[in-house]
């Protein structure tokens, strides 16, 4: 099927923010914590992956348009070799979506359908994520219109609550190993800054 929807950049930045940001904020910091400690909110400062990431598929972008990274590849390097890089692509999707829906999954059954098969939740999921994306890039930009108002809604009533347990004194000392720890925990991050390259499939069918 040829992909006919159009989306807006605002969109396309929603859709970005959900399908990265939800597993960063379940997963990094606790990795993160154990190379940085105290330095933790440092490390995403060294982490310049995702603006490096974020530039080139504009730059990809710019010099073939309506085309992704995929694609463009085969034009850079080849037809084979531009194969091989799609199929890399395809196969790292495969296992970041594995990990995701697993954590969803996990996340699911451990706080609230502890009698529920987790196979059931998961499926479910995978379900409503097909039936999503078969009514095209429109139905999912639409879609992350709609939850993204829920999802910064849920997120402020966990943060809120537990500002005035946040002690800034747990910061200190800044940096007491050097600035090795903080570019360590750093290392972490840029798996998930990469992910942003998901934007080169995206910006073709930006309206704006």
């Amino acid at each position: 099927m040829i992909e006919k929807g159009k989306i807006s950049a605002l969109q396309s930045a929603m859709m970005m923010y959900l399908a990265i940001t939800p597993t960063a904020i379940l997963t990094t910091p606790s990795i993160t914590y154990e190379y940085a400690k105290q330095d933790l909110w440092i490390s995403p400062i060294w982490a310049l992956s995702g603006l490096i990431t974020v530039y080139i598929a504009f730059r990809l972008h710019d010099m073939y348009p309506g085309q992704n990274i995929v694609q463009a590849s085969e034009r850079i390097v080849g037809r084979f070799p531009g194969k091989m890089i799609g199929f890399i692509m395809l196969f790292l999707y495969l296992h970041l979506n594995g990990i995701v829906i697993r954590e969803y999954g996990e996340f699911l059954v451990g706080s609230f359908l502890q009698r529920t098969p987790l196979i059931v939740v998961t499926s479910s999921m995978v379900l409503v994520c097909a039936l999503a994306v078969r009514g095209g890039v429109e139905i999912v930009g639409r879609f992350a219109q709609l939850f993204l108002p829920a999802f910064g809604a849920l997120f402020l009533l966990i943060i809120i609550p537990i500002i005035p347990e946040l002690r800034p004194s747990n910061m200190l000392p800044i940096m007491e190993g050097g600035v090795m720890p903080s570019i360590s925990g750093a290392g972490i991050l840029q798996t998930w800054y990469s992910e942003f390259i998901t934007v080169s499939f995206l910006l073709p069918f930006v309206t704006d």
